[in-house]
C-alpha cells in the first residue's frame, strides 16, 4: 500500500514538476539594462513556495524511486507517458518505444503500456541492480516462480519482474517489468 501511495506521490510531484517548467518568467519591472527583476516573496508567501517542491526537487525524487515510477507507467496509455518522463521516444524495429533520457524500452498493448525493459545499472530495485548477482534480486524478491535459461521471474505487487543474467556468471544483464508474466511452459519454450 506504502509503495502504491509512494508511486502516486511520484507522479503528482512530476506533473508539478513538468507545469512549473511550462510557465514562464512573469517577474515584472525591470533594472536600468533592460534585465529583468527578481521579486522576493512576502515571507508568508515564501513559507508556502517552500512546501511545493521544486521542479529540480522533484527530479530528484524520481531519480531516487525510478522503480517506482516504472510501475505506475504500466498500463498507461502512452498519451500520459509521454508528458510524466517529459520525451517523444523512438520507435523501435520490435515494435517497442525507446525513451533515451529515461533509459527505458516500453512495449504497448491496446494502447497501454504492457513491459518496459531496462539495463540501467542506476536503477534501485529495492536494494538490487542491474549487474548484481541474481542472488541479490532473489534475497530482495524472494525466490522466482520460474528461473528458465537465464530468466529469473519474480511477482512483485500484482506486477511482475522477469530479471535476465548470464548462467555461467550469474551476473544481471537486464529486467523486465510486466503486467502480466509470460511464463514458460514445461519443455522451456516461452508461453506466450
Amino acid at each position: 500500500m506504502r509503495k502504491k501511495i509512494a508511486g502516486m506521490l511520484t507522479l503528482v510531484l512530476v506533473m508539478i514538476a513538468m507545469i512549473g517548467c511550462g510557465m514562464k518568467n512573469t517577474a515584472v519591472g525591470s533594472n536600468t539594462e533592460g534585465e529583468k527583476a527578481s521579486v522576493t516573496p512576502s515571507s508568508a508567501e515564501g513559507e508556502k513556495l517552500s512546501e511545493t517542491p521544486t521542479p529540480s526537487e522533484a527530479a530528484a525524487e524520481l531519480e531516487e524511486d525510478r522503480f517506482s515510477l516504472y510501475l505506475s507507467l504500466l498500463m498507461k496509455h502512452q498519451d500520459e507517458i509521454n508528458p510524466i518522463l517529459g520525451e517523444e521516444p523512438e520507435k523501435t524495429e520490435d515494435e517497442a518505444f525507446d525513451y533515451k533520457k529515461a533509459n527505458i524500452r516500453v512495449w504497448f498493448e491496446r494502447g497501454d503500456a504492457s513491459q518496459i525493459w531496462t539495463i540501467d545499472k542506476t536503477i534501485d530495485f529495492n536494494g538490487a541492480h542491474v549487474g548484481d548477482a541474481i542472488e541479490k534480486f532473489k534475497e530482495v524478491f524472494g525466490e522466482p516462480s520460474q528461473d528458465v535459461n537465464g530468466e529469473a521471474h519474480f511477482g512483485y505487487e500484482g506486477y511482475f519482474l522477469v530479471v535476465q543474467y548470464d548462467t555461467s556468471t550469474k551476473e544481471t544483464m537486464s529486467v523486465h517489468i510486466l503486467s502480466e508474466d509470460y511464463g514458460y511452459n514445461e519443455d522451456g519454450s516461452a508461453a506466450k
